[in-house]
């Protein structure tokens, strides 16, 4: 009774950990979307064989199988594709003023951006300023994102009965053309009153790459005295738009972006060590050699062909049982399976992460503070002023374009198991079957250069936030150009994506160590005060806190699991050589992916959601005919 005491209360307390840790940190996305390799569908794959394909039992030579299967693949449930992608950010219509979500509406794919200066800023909302975007801006963004592949899979299969009976081999290598859109749309409701001239007018803009201009501060009564604010574009992870992107990684992406290739070049080679006229068991070698596409993760939702450029190497078994309907020997049943488990060895890929405990943070700003400093800058009330040891460098970029790196990637297993009925009669055949595929979770490790932006003593990145980069000595901008710019040190390490510390105010009372601004002996001002009589004073980070290595969330990793249900009917035409078969066959698959619970509870109890592993998989419906040709 005590030991049972015991598992309850051990579950209890996991159960209250897990709610605990979903309350103060919101919930991961994953790093990288999770597919099922185009090549890899063990439907596509028997579909039409039995009974008199391949593991034929009456053989004492050569035979063999080839075939041809057009297939065409389009996803479906975009709402949960999204989740994986941008989790607790997302909204539906209804939940715009609350944000609340009602979890079980399809159209919950919407995220609100919003500046921190907005009146009545939905908490939800991403803060605008992270995208050169006004500090009043409001607009929102939906989100519809779909995955088509037309694939042509060309699969031979070969038995060596006449050396070791039972022997056989199988290869097949499928061509991709596959076509992704995030389908982004843009909505803006309010571009802001306080815009800049070098100010974005859409967050399309920022996210499709485009580069802002550098704003001019005029520093003084002469040019020389200006200060130019270097504002770098996102150069990773960019999101389907209506803009034109820059750089070589992808052009126009508003029609969605396309890969072609052949996913992989797969192999097996087996042996049916009980073979009968009803049946047969055996297992066989299988490996994959790496011939699709490796993504550069220019693209948030970057299509992919193939497994990502992994050599792959397991084992698998097949097996079937059949019988005659009612002693009728023309029209007989059966109950087939096969499986397949390989390892996904370690392979590079580049990737870009989030920092730890701040999902999508590789959207936010980071600001550079290694400028000598200048005017005798300090922060009180030390006595003396403590002096402070560096300041704005007047230089901003995406996070994402710093925890981008190149990391070593494998997969424990990876696991497709395919079982279906079959009956075959007057020369036609139908299979009912279902598939189940999934992946272990990914294990990541550093690549020899993993993260040289935020490395060593050398690093003087800071997360921006909302924070007021400058002090003036005025209160208020002179519209003459005599102003003088004061950079300040600052950092506010505690802000997210959708809040940052200050939340509207202007006067760095959020920053990190913050301390009254000075200039010598001169106070400094918020250059954003709007009333010339009443000074505004603003803080500094003294010292600021500063973005390192360890930061980074390098175990943002996913794992996936699908179920699959399918059918196809065939018939075949009989000949003493070679013998013609065609098979019209259709599938649905369902993805298993992170769900939010009803009423959209703002922690939650499930396990699962305690790692940092995320479930990612695509549900998707695909059609096919299989021409084939078996030559005895």
């Amino acid at each position: 009774m005590k030991r049972m005491e015991k598992k309850f209360l051990s579950l209890a307390l996991l159960i209250s950990a897990c709610a605990l840790q979903a309350a103060s940190v919101p919930a991961p996305v994953v790093s990288q979307l999770k597919i099922r390799p185009q090549s890899l569908n063990g439907a596509r794959k028997v579909a039409g064989e039995a009974p008199n394909r391949t593991h034929l039992t009456d053989k004492d030579e050569w035979y063999s199988y080839f075939s041809i299967t057009p297939e065409y693949q389009k996803s479906f449930r975009a709402s949960n594709i999204a989740q994986s992608l941008f989790g607790d950010a997302l909204i539906n219509t209804a939940g715009a003023t609350t944000g609340r979500n009602n979890c079980n509406d399809k159209c919950a794919q919407t995220v609100l951006v919003q500046g921190s200066d907005l009146p009545d800023r939905n908490e939800k909302a991403w803060v605008a300023q992270n995208f050169y975007l006004p500090n009043d801006f409001d607009g929102a963004l939906t989100f519809k994102p779909t995955i088509s592949n037309f694939v042509l899979d060309f699969n031979f299969y070969g038995g060596l009965d006449m050396c070791v009976k039972g022997m056989y081999f199988r290869v097949y290598a499928p061509f991709v053309h596959t076509k992704w859109n995030l389908n982004m749309t843009e909505t803006v409701k309010n571009a802001g009153t306080n815009f800049q001239d070098s100010d974005f007018t859409t967050a399309t803009e920022f996210f499709a790459g485009k580069t802002p201009p550098d704003r001019t501060l005029k520093g003084g009564a002469t040019d020389a005295d200006n200060i130019n604010v270097i504002r770098n574009p996102l150069l990773v992870q960019k999101m389907n738009g209506s803009v034109t992107q820059e750089g070589n990684c992808e052009s126009k992406c508003s029609n969605g972006a396309t890969k072609n290739g052949f996913g992989e070049i797969r192999g097996e080679f087996g042996w049916d060590f009980l073979r009968c006229d009803n049946y047969h068991l055996g297992f066989y070698a299988a490996a994959a050699a790496p011939t699709g596409t490796k993504p550069k993760a220019c693209l948030l939702f970057e299509p992919i062909v193939g497994n990502n450029k992994h050599w792959e190497l397991g084992a698998g078994f097949t097996g079937h049982w059949a019988t005659a309907i009612c002693g009728n020997e023309n029209h007989n049943i059966g109950v087939y399976a096969d499986m397949v488990v390989t390892h996904l060895f370690k392979a590079k890929e580049h990737r870009v992460f989030d920092l730890k405990g701040k999902p999508l943070s590789r959207y936010m700003l980071a600001a550079k503070m290694d400028a000598e400093v200048t005017n005798g800058l300090v922060g009180t009330p030390a006595v003396p002023a403590l002096q402070a040891n560096t300041q704005f460098a007047n230089v901003y970029t995406p996070i994402a374009n710093l925890t981008a790196q190149d990391v070593n990637v494998s997969v424990g297993a990876q696991v497709d198991l395919t079982a279906w009925l079959n009956y075959n009669g007057c020369g036609f055949n139908v299979d009912l079957g279902y598939n189940l595929w999934l992946q272990t979770c990914e294990k990541i490790a550093c690549a020899s250069k993993c993260g040289p932006a935020l490395r060593g003593a050398a690093n003087t990145w800071v997360i921006a936030g909302d924070s007021v980069p400058y002090g003036i000595t005025e209160n208020i901008i002179n519209p003459n150009g005599s102003t003088v710019f004061y950079p300040l040190s600052f950092s506010q390490s505690e802000a997210t994506l959708n809040s940052a510390p200050d939340e509207g105010l202007t006067q760095n009372f959020g920053v990190d160590n913050d301390q009254p601004a000075l200039a010598g002996a001169t106070p400094l001002n918020s250059p954003l005060n709007t009333a010339a009589t009443t000074p505004k004073p603003i803080n500094l980070s003294n010292p600021p806190v500063y973005l390192t290595e360890a930061l980074i969330n390098n175990d943002q990793t996913s794992k996936a699991m699908s179920h699959k249900v399918f059918a196809n009917v065939g018939y075949t035409w009989d000949d003493a050589c070679w013998s013609p078969s065609l098979n019209i066959g259709g599938e649905a698959e369902f993805g298993s992916s992170r769900k939010c619970e009803d009423k959209c509870p703002t922690t939650t109890t499930k396990k699962a959601d305690c790692s940092d592993c995320l479930k990612s998989a695509v549900s998707q419906w695909g059609v096919w005919a299989k021409v084939g040709l078996a030559f005895n």
